[in-house]
């Protein structure tokens, strides 16, 4: 996830722009899988501490934790601590140490296996159930939601198999009536070792939803040429006025107005060229609902806007989060009739799941507040008049 640009100046007087970018993993860990990676192309990389200098000098920021980013990592974050907990109640209860321990490093494998390799393994075509996506995304109940792999399922993935041993072994152990617990601490134990096993699962779902989704972006931005579009849209927190020098009152008097960016990718030119162009549309609204007939109308001043800069523009994508604003029906139908107005077709609408595929709209949001607030301690007020 790219966090704004930074300038790195050689000794050569040159200057190069780097994006500043979050990393999700420790520098070890980015080098054990550069290393794995090297070693499955035969390539001999650099030794492991000049690697360790090449991520201390390299513009990112550390993410420390992804609790209260993301609400389903942290609940399944929060899961596995508390299997963890009921394991060690086990323990303290008449199960042997040798078991507790071995459930709990399972465990702590297995939350460390979704955090880091998990994601990487995922694709179409893969003959572990648990990573092949044609599989794991058709409902067998319906075949017009379902598709069929051109390849067996025949691996077993040891990773996968852990977790699903690990939790089975542990309702085993509390169903077992030789463990000293009484009734209502065994049925408690049992109703939170279900729902945390569904917040892992849905966890692990997750994972498998965003790169499924981040592979479909890849596929539009691949087939964009001089005439087509992207348009990726999200709402930003809601701007607040600020000034240099505000008293209380001000401060407590604020109203926030509705943020929406939309950014919109256009394709290359015919020559061949298959660098994008990216462009940002803000709409500061002073008193607007978010609902779909607001999405709808920012939906049709862009498309206005942009046609008038690219008469040849005839293809559209669109792309959003799951808000209730953007996943509806009357949204969905309203917007069969929009394009037309405007010589342009839609082409599909994709929706990401939370805190995914709008890397380029929070960049944008993040480069834009920073503005803010450099004009504002420069001693300026940023403010709406009414």
């Amino acid at each position: 996830m790219s966090y704004g640009t930074k300038t790195i100046k050689l000794d050569s007087g040159e200057k190069l722009l780097v994006p500043a970018a979050i990393r999700t993993l420790i520098p070890s860990r980015i080098i054990k899988q550069y290393q794995s990676y090297c070693e499955s192309v035969n390539f001999k990389p650099c030794s492991e501490r000049t690697l360790f200098r090449i991520l201390e000098a390299c513009s990112a920021s550390k993410q420390i934790s992804l609790q209260g980013l993301d609400y389903i990592a942290t609940e399944g974050n929060e899961a596995f601590e508390k299997i963890k907990h009921i394991v060690t109640l086990l323990g303290d209860n008449g199960v042997e140490s040798t078991w507790a321990d071995k459930i709990t490093k399972d465990l702590r494998a297995s939350k460390r296996y979704l955090k880091t390799v998990y994601k990487t393994h995922i694709s179409i075509e893969e003959r572990c159930k648990d990573r092949c996506t044609t599989f794991s995304l058709s409902d067998p109940s319906n075949a017009e939601f379902s598709g069929s792999c051109n390849h067996e399922h025949d691996l077993s993935c040891h990773e996968c198999a852990r977790l699903t041993n690990a939790i089975g072994e542990i309702t085993v152990k509390l169903n077992d009536e030789c463990i000293q617990l009484t009734d209502d601490l065994r049925a408690r134990l049992l109703h939170e070792q279900n729902q945390a096993r569904k917040c892992i699962y849905a966890w692990k779902s997750h994972l498998l939803h965003t790169i499924v989704q981040d592979n479909a972006m890849q596929d539009i931005l691949a087939n964009l040429y001089r005439g087509s579009m992207l348009m990726i849209m999200d709402w930003a927190m809601k701007f607040q006025p600020m000034k240099f020098r505000e008293q209380m009152d001000d401060f407590f008097d604020k109203r926030g107005r509705s943020w929406h960016v939309t950014c919109v990718v256009k394709g290359g030119d015919d020559s061949g060229d298959q660098r994008v162009e990216v462009e940002t549309f803000v709409h500061l609204l002073d008193a607007c609902v978010q609902d779909w007939f607001s999405v709808a109308s920012i939906i049709e001043h862009t498309l206005r806007v942009v046609k008038m800069e690219e008469p040849k523009t005839a293809k559209v994508y669109l792309r959003s989060d799951n808000a209730g604003c953007y996943h509806n029906t009357e949204l969905l139908f309203s917007l069969q009739a929009l394009p037309a107005r405007h010589g342009m077709v839609f082409v599909r609408y994709d929706f990401s799941d939370p805190q995914s595929g709008k890397d380029v709209c929070d960049s944008r949001i993040a480069s834009m507040k920073t503005h803010i607030r450099r004009w504002v301690n420069e001693g300026h007020d940023v403010f709406m008049e009414e």
